[in-house]
């Protein structure tokens, strides 16, 4: 196809691989993700989330719009919204709770899923202007942090790489 071209990128999954890939996109859309071979730590491979990722890309289920529950949680009902309105609603309900409870009862949480290592921290002026709390790492983060310090093992080690020099 005389429009094909390989564009390089990156994932965007909060994952502490920050993979390369490269995508290669024929007439405007993507139709194939490649991991990056010359990647220093997946070496070309990519996870089951990012293997199809063009697929998931442009699903028919994928959401391109907010949308406000309008029924009791858990019935799955929702209306579509103007992101305008959305963001109201937000703001609308983090001043409520400023209101009643003081601006530490706002806890910025994040970690692992879809925000990206280079985005994932981009709310935090806001959540600091606002005066919410802070969080030191992630909740998930101190059991693990507890355990190492204890001298537990705390990471599955592949048996086929070798950590050192006749390990």
């Amino acid at each position: 196809m005389a429009d094909a071209q390989q564009i390089k990128g990156c994932c965007p999954l909060d994952c502490q691989d920050t993979c390369a890939w490269s995508a290669r996109v024929e007439g405007g859309r993507v139709v194939r993700i490649e991991g990056a071979k010359d990647h220093p730590f997946t070496r070309g491979v990519l996870c089951a989330k990012v293997r199809d990722f063009e697929a998931r890309t442009y699903s028919l289920d994928r959401l391109l719009h907010p949308l406000r529950r309008v029924g009791p949680k858990g019935s799955g009902r929702f209306e579509r919204i103007g992101w305008k309105d959305a963001v109201d609603l937000i703001a609308d309900r983090f001043l409520e709770i400023i209101a009643a409870e003081g601006a530490e009862a706002l806890l910025p949480f994040h970690y692992l899923g879809s925000m990206g290592v280079a985005q994932r921290q981009a709310l935090m002026r806001l959540f600091h202007a606002l005066g919410a709390s802070r969080l030191g790492g992630s909740i998930c983060g101190a059991a693990i942090d507890a355990l190492a310090v204890e001298g537990h093992p705390w990471a599955h080690v592949c048996p086929r790489i070798r950590l050192a020099e006749g390990g």
